[in-house]
């Protein structure tokens, strides 16, 4: 395979992980405020997903409205409903970076971020990942993070620039 001569380097694939992660926050933010309280039902009060999606509340904001909820609804109700939302909240972000991930590299070939910054993602035929290898290489992704970011180290080391995501799914990111 001579793919590794149009490997791409490492600054770039930082930087396109930079943008993506930019994007996929923007993204979650505009899906949790409408899925959150979809998920949660109609009886919650006013101001719970901004107390769990909102970044931008300080502690004693955060704390101010959290102390509202529990006069509101009673401290089991209320307990029971925000270990409710923070589940709804980790599977939005899971779905969005999932569906994010997938449908990009197997569509497109690439992230927006790696699009944007004029990388591929391929097989060694030289096309674009079909969703089964685009999931899977989401999910290899996802180890390489957990293992300290040595998946993501490996590329350093490598002939190819490979990461170990890459190397499991048999995919290359090249200019």
């Amino acid at each position: 395979v001579a793919a590794y001569r149009w490997a791409a380097d490492w600054a770039k694939r930082f930087g396109a992980k930079v943008l993506d992660v930019f994007l996929m926050v923007l993204i979650s933010r505009v899906a949790t405020s409408i899925f959150l309280p979809m998920m949660l039902g109609q009886n919650v009060p006013v101001g719970l997903e901004q107390v769990i999606a909102d970044r931008f509340l300080s502690r004693k904001e955060a704390a101010e409205r959290m102390h509202e909820l529990i006069a509101q609804m009673g401290e089991v109700a209320a307990a029971q409903l925000l270990v409710k939302a923070l589940l709804a909240y980790f599977v939005i972000l899971v779905l969005v970076n999932l569906v994010y991930s997938v449908v990009f590299v197997w569509k497109a070939g690439g992230t927006p971020g790696k699009l944007l910054l004029g990388m591929r993602i391929q097989t060694e035929e030289g096309t674009n990942p079909g969703v089964g290898r685009a999931a899977a290489r989401w999910f290899c992704e996802g180890i390489s993070g957990m293992i300290c970011y040595i998946g993501y180290l490996m590329a350093f080391f490598d002939d190819e620039r490979r990461t170990l995501h890459d190397r499991i799914c048999v995919t290359f990111v090249v200019d």
